[in-house]
């Protein structure tokens, strides 16, 4: 690994231990005490070589409700964590995912549509493309869950 993707690394689990409260409060939800947790962002050079186990980001996740670390590890694998929303299982629940799932991709098109009409797809425009087909996706993969479900495999 880089040094630069140490860093990053290093610096995502900081910010997960800040999400959760900073170490006082990490401490208390994981098993490794606030040293350990302190050395494993510490971007010093005798911690270099120290990073989180994956139990404890997996604790730290849960409590802040939010895959950071993870979200960081996916995009170095060139994947993308996506939520997925709690599964529906009545064909009710299918109908309006369906529905909902025309709709963000109604969204994602029409501001892509507008965006580009001048020719010039902006900063601004591009992060609001993404936060669309965030939202997207995230329908799909809900989606695919009730699916994966039904079929059997969850």
């Amino acid at each position: 690994m880089t040094p630069a993707r140490q860093r990053a690394l290093k610096e995502r689990f900081r910010d997960l231990v800040e999400t959760v409260g900073g170490v006082d409060a990490a401490s208390g939800f994981c098993r490794p005490g606030k040293t350990a947790l302190a050395q494993y962002y510490s971007l010093s050079p005798a911690d270099a070589d120290r990073f989180a186990p994956i139990d404890v980001i997996v604790c730290l996740e849960a409590v802040a409700g939010e895959p950071i670390v993870t979200r960081y590890l996916a995009a170095e694998a060139s994947a993308l964590v996506v939520p997925i929303a709690a599964q529906a299982a009545s064909c009710a629940d299918l109908f309006r995912l369906m529905g909902e799932k025309c709709r963000e991709s109604a969204d994602l098109n029409e501001h892509l549509l507008t965006s580009l009409a001048d020719h010039d797809f902006n900063e601004r425009e591009a992060a609001e493309a993404v936060r669309k087909m965030d939202d997207l996706l995230r329908v799909a993969a809900t989606m695919r869950a009730v699916f994966a479900q039904r079929a059997g495999e969850a």
